[in-house]
């Protein structure tokens, strides 16, 4: 299998309700973002997908989500935009554009904390 992978990030709010059953005060993170797209053969270019077009799409992707507050994007308030929900809305925006399987997509949110979605795989 081959893979390559695309960085990104963007800033935002976000409030996610604790174990406790409180509610956070809504701040930002510094959000990072990792997507590994792979094949099983490359194609006829040699490749898994161009890394331009990757992370263009991974741009356009992020430009939604940048200076916004999570809580209020339609997409990510099932039930709060935790990391894991904005990996998982990342990968699915991503598999949308048809440019190569999603791997995986990593969420880093603070310094150590990274949430990964792993798509089920394609065949």
């Amino acid at each position: 299998m081959f893979q390559i992978w695309v960085h990104g990030s963007f800033l935002a709010s976000h409030h996610v309700k604790l174990p406790d059953g409180t509610l956070e005060k809504s701040h930002v993170h510094d959000w990072s973002v990792c997507v590994h797209l792979y094949r099983q053969t490359l194609d006829d270019l040699g490749m898994v997908a161009d890394f331009h077009v990757a992370q263009t799409a991974l741009s356009d992707i992020l430009s939604q989500l940048h200076n916004t507050d999570l809580n209020g994007h339609k997409a990510l308030q099932c039930p709060y935009p935790t990391a894991e929900i904005v990996a998982r809305f990342i990968a699915d925006a991503m598999s949308a554009k048809d440019i190569a399987p999603i791997r995986r997509v990593e969420v880093t949110e603070a310094l150590g904390c990274i949430a990964i979605y792993e798509p089920p795989q394609q065949a």
